[in-house]
Formats: structure tokens, sequence, C-alpha cells
């Protein structure tokens, strides 16, 4: 099927699916990458009889900004769900309707 410009548009959909998907690994590995190092600061906080109180303030405030740009990702990738959902919803639903029809 060829869109406007002459364009293969089914190559198109693979090509935007490729992106999507890499993009989500990409954003996957982001939070993992910041949990890791949420528990890393977890564990040193944890495992160090002393340490130099600034370092704690700081290690402890780094761990809270952490916390916040993953609850921020999980509500982004929950609201994504929810899209994916409605769409899938809408297309069974369209794709019901469209086999009620009459041809006269």
């Amino acid at each position: 099927m060829k869109g406007k410009k002459g364009i293969d548009m089914s190559k198109k959909k693979d090509v935007d699916e490729n992106l999507t998907s890499s993009v989500e690994e990409n954003e996957s590995l982001k939070y993992e990458k910041m949990y890791e190092r949420l528990q890393k600061i977890v564990d040193s906080i944890a495992e160090k009889d002393s340490m130099d109180l600034d370092k704690v303030v700081s290690s402890i405030e780094e761990g809270y900004k952490l916390i916040e740009a993953m609850k921020t990702r999980l509500a982004q990738a929950k609201d994504k769900v929810e899209m994916i959902k409605k769409l899938n919803v809408s297309d069974s639903e369209q794709e019901e309707n469209d086999g009620d029809e009459t041809p006269f």
C-alpha cells in the first residue's frame, strides 16, 4: 500500500514499530539503571556504621530524586498501557460493528 509521495506504508509501519520498540527498551533500561543506583545508595547507607553526615544527606537526596523519577516513569508506563488498552477495545468494537452492516 502506497501513501502520499509513493511511500510504502507497510514498510513505514515496520520502521515505526521498530523505533517504538527501541525507545521502550531504552526507557526500560533507564528505569532499571535508576533502580540499581537506588539499591546501591540504600546498601551503602545500611552497610556503613559511620559515614560522613554530608555524604549521607547527599545520598538520601539523590535517592529521593531517583524515587520521584521512577514514579514518573511508572505513571507514564501506566498511562501508555491504558491508552493501548482503549485503542484495542475501540479496534475490537469497530471490527464487530463492521460485521453488523448490511450490504443494502
